[in-house]
């Protein structure tokens, strides 16, 4: 089972498993899908979709899970390279585009003396892009 995290619209982030859920428009009568992430005890709690990152099963120094979208060591952000279904580090060049990244090797053994820092969605500027 992967779990997944997203930032909710006040901020917050959740941890859990990652739904699709569909509520009724209070007043129009109309059907529409977000995502939400589904929490321990059942509740969906809708998140941002740009900010839902899933786990990668690997947890840096301190024991910290580690989610795409993390900020490593201020230098790497965690990213999922579908080209190659796996994820990577990516040292943004330039422009904060996956193409232009300079990639990193992502095992448990590149990680032995790494720490998360932050994330892309809360904080942005503790990337220090090349």
């Amino acid at each position: 089972m992967r779990l997944y995290r997203g930032l909710t619209e006040d901020g917050k982030l959740v941890y859990g498993l990652l739904v699709y859920d569909f509520a009724l428009r209070l007043g129009v009568g109309e059907w529409y899908k977000y995502l939400a992430i589904q929490i321990d005890d059942g509740k969906h709690i809708k998140v941002i979709p740009k900010t839902v990152g899933q786990s990668t099963g690997l947890k840096d120094k301190k024991s910290k899970k580690i989610y795409e979208g993390d900020i490593i060591d201020g230098e790497w952000e965690v990213r999922w390279w579908s080209d190659e279904a796996e994820f990577v580090l990516c040292n943004p060049i330039g422009e904060q585009n996956i193409n232009t990244c300079a990639k990193e090797e992502f095992t448990k053994l590149s990680l032995v003396d790494s720490e998360i820092i932050g994330n892309i969605h809360q904080n942005p500027e503790l990337l220090e892009i090349k």
